[in-house]
């Protein structure tokens, strides 16, 4: 896409820089999310949000301006999953199913994207 928009280094650091900047925030303030609104609505929200964002990334791109706040919502969403996740699993997974839930769903994640890549 850097070729095709005509994307110098900093405008290209700039796109790339804005997603942990969203997925920081993000995880800065998931417990209070959680608390508000619950579980089952954070976590829709944050999959709506990437999707939907993940989806209109290529219409933005002439805009780079909006590429970048995309970019910033985009991991602002994917920042409220985890920890909405690891909340979920802390209050109804069992204290002796913990451990081996947390590590099936990491050693999972990495699976997962890798057949995605596919």
């Amino acid at each position: 896409m850097a070729k095709e928009f005509n994307w110098n280094l900093r405008l290209q650091g700039y796109i790339l820089s804005a997603f942990p900047i969203g997925y920081l925030t993000s995880q800065l303030f998931t417990h209070i999310f959680v608390k508000r609104f619950g579980t089952k609505i954070v976590l829709a929200f944050a999959v709506f949000t990437w999707s939907l964002v993940t989806f209109i990334t290529p219409f933005l791109a002439p805009w780079p301006l909006l590429l970048i706040c995309s970019r910033i919502t985009l991991g602002f969403g994917e920042g409220l999953a985890l920890p909405t996740i690891f909340h979920i699993f802390s209050n109804y997974v069992p204290m002796e199913e913990r451990s081996r839930s947390f590590s099936y769903l990491i050693a999972l994640g990495s699976v997962g994207q890798t057949f995605a890549a596919v």
